[in-house]
């Protein structure tokens, strides 16, 4: 399907039809989004 990080820029409509086909878990789709967020205000 899309790499973790690819989860963090698809549509809620995409995101959902790929949890709803079994693509992804949500569970997979949360930790993509809390690792985007925390790769961003993060220290250097």
């Amino acid at each position: 399907m899309t790499t973790d990080t690819g989860l963090c820029y698809l549509t809620l409509h995409e995101l959902a039809a790929c949890i709803k086909a079994k693509d992804v878990s949500p569970v997979e789709a949360t930790e993509a989004t809390l690792e985007r967020i925390n790769s961003e205000v993060a220290p250097p």
